[in-house]
């Protein structure tokens, strides 16, 4: 799948030599706009000026087409800032949220996440497994490590249950999964993850839960479940490290009960290290 033309479907055509001619040399992990200033992709830990000044239209094509022009039916993700676009395309927007109708006017900036593959990645961390932590700050491919790494797991028999939430990790549409997460997998698009992960469990007899970024009480607390009903866990988190982690009262108890029994660790070079939890 061409995610870059996913995305130039969305801008004017203006736009397409210039990302292109970029994606040609670098991976772009974002595309950010910005209204009156120069559209820039995100590499790495770097912006790259691509030379077009974003103007009004082009924000307002952008919101309109990864809406299909009804912001209605996105009414619960743009409540929260994105929308999910065709195959795992995020798009984060800025503007005036008009309160209580899950509506957003004035854009005033977007950022686009083209999320990416990489194919054998995870290949090192799956044998044997057992419940596994992804950190890194942002940006660093937790999302990319967890997708290979559910996609391996699945061939390798586990029954993984999948809580795609934005759309991001399998990117399913109309039933069929844009990315291959395996042949054992079951995914639950939308939805808070919590409820998502007890959904699985219940009806759905997983070996493994896989579910990305822990933000919330609520995901905690449905990872102690899951735990002690004997289910592994596959999860991301936003820190830098171990002591990072630590050092957050919300992830506290995931430690001290071992619901993780392994750290991995990314940095911005996609390099990961291992740390095994006592």
């Amino acid at each position: 799948m061409d995610r870059i033309a996913l995305v130039l479907s969305c801008l004017p055509q203006r736009y397409e030599q210039s990302v292109r001619a970029f994606a040609a040399e670098r991976e772009i992990g974002e595309l950010r706009l910005r209204l009156g200033r120069e559209c820039t992709a995100l590499s790495g830990e770097r912006e790259y000026p691509l030379g077009i000044r974003v103007e009004r239209e082009d924000l307002q094509r952008l919101f309109e087409r990864s809406t299909n022009a009804s912001p209605y039916a996105v009414k619960e993700t743009l409540s929260r800032g994105f929308v999910s676009a065709p195959g795992g395309v995020r798009i984060g927007f800025c503007g005036t949220l008009v309160s209580g109708a899950g509506q957003m006017k004035d854009i005033s900036s977007a950022a686009i996440r083209l999320p990416g593959e990489r194919r054998g990645w995870g290949e090192k961390w799956i044998r044997p497994f057992c419940s596994t932590l992804l950190l890194s700050p942002p940006g660093c491919g937790k999302t990319t490590l967890l997708r290979d790494m559910v996609r391996l797991l699945s061939e390798q028999g586990e029954r993984v249950g999948l809580c795609d939430d934005r759309g991001e990790i399998a990117a399913v549409s109309g039933g069929r999964a844009a990315f291959d997460v395996g042949r054992h997998t079951d995914v639950i698009t939308g939805g808070g993850r919590s409820e998502s992960a007890l959904m699985l469990l219940r009806n759905m007899n997983p070996t493994v839960i896989a579910m990305d970024e822990l933000t919330g009480e609520e995901e905690r607390d449905s990872c102690l479940l899951v735990s002690r009903c004997g289910v592994k866990l596959l999860s991301t988190a936003h820190a830098a490290n171990r002591r990072d982690l630590e050092s957050r009262a919300l992830y506290r108890p995931l430690l001290s009960e071992g619901v993780f029994q392994r750290l991995l660790i990314l940095d911005a070079q996609h390099r990961v290290r291992e740390e095994l939890l006592s």
